[in-house]
This record gives structure tokens, C-alpha cells and sequence, in this order.
């Protein structure tokens, strides 16, 4: 008796967009460790990030607010047509939450983020993203920035 051959999901793909090279190191390390089955994609500039991975590639997006060719903005207004279909984007700067989040939440980003909070709430931004981002983890909700927000979890598609 023959018996079909279970295709291995293809991991999701996160793209990490930071000009701070190091900063962005730390980050990309951090996502590697907790999301272990996520594969990261880096860039360092608006036109990188439009270049280095196709965007229907992309489970999430994780984008510095501020970078040396442009803004955040410019990737997501690009892009509305692949976030209407599921991808989500996380937006990450120095800023308060309040100078950008209007303009940010008409532009259908999934989680703000500021720097100065630290690496665990950034990660927890990702995280929650990637589980929404999966359609086996439609039925988890939480709040942002919860505590009890779910860490574990495969990130295959």
C-alpha cells in the first residue's frame, strides 16, 4: 500500500529591514534563536529591501521607521496589495507611538514598536505576527505587548 509522501512546509520568511548594522545583527540573532524555523532575510535600505527577497516570499515584514533612502512608508505603500493577501508588518523606530501610529494604522501595519522599549517586546511584535500569519494559528489572539502572549511555535506556512 502506497501511502502519499507529507511535502515538509516551506519555512516562513521574515524580512528584517535596519541601516544600524549592528543593531541589526542583534536583532536578526535574537529572531534566529526564538524563531528558529523562520528563515531572516536582511536589508538595509528601502531599495534592499525591495530587491533582496520577491515580496509574495514574505510571511512578515519588520521595518526600521527611518532609513538613509526613504521611510517605511515608501516599502508599505507598495506593498498594500500583499498585506490585504496576509503579509504582516511590523514597524520598529524611536519615535513615540504617537507621532506615527495614524499614518502607520491607515497603512494596514499589523504592530508598532518603539526601540527604546527594548529587544523583548520587539521580538513578542514578530512573534505575534508570524502566529497570525498562519492559518493554524488563527484561533490565538492576544494583546499587544501582552505578557501572556504565546512565544512557542513553529514558523512553517
Amino acid at each position: 500500500m502506497n501511502t502519499p509522501l507529507q511535502e515538509s512546509p516551506q519555512p516562513k520568511t521574515i524580512l528584517l529591514v535596519e541601516d544600524n548594522d549592528s543593531y541589526r545583527q542583534i536583532v536578526a540573532a535574537t529572531l534566529s534563536k526564538m524563531l528558529p524555523d523562520c528563515q531572516i532575510v536582511e536589508a538595509d535600505s528601502v531599495m534592499t529591501a525591495r530587491t533582496v527577497a520577491p515580496v509574495e516570499s514574505l510571511a512578515v515584514a519588520l521595518l526600521d521607521m527611518t532609513l538613509p533612502d526613504g521611510m517605511a512608508t515608501d516599502i508599505i505603500e507598495g506593498w498594500q496589495p500583499y498585506m490585504k493577501q496576509g503579509l504582516k508588518v511590523v514597524v520598529f523606530s524611536s519615535y513615540e507611538a504617537e507621532e506615527v501610529a495614524p499614518a502607520l494604522q491607515d497603512l494596514g501595519v499589523h504592530q508598532y514598536v518603539n526601540k527604546e522599549r527594548g529587544m523583548k517586546p520587539l521580538i513578542q511584535a514578530v512573534q505575534a505576527a508570524v502566529h497570525s500569519a498562519d492559518p493554524a494559528e488563527k484561533n490565538v489572539q492576544s494583546a499587544p505587548g501582552s505578557p501572556t502572549m504565546r512565544t512557542e511555535g513553529a514558523c512553517h506556512s
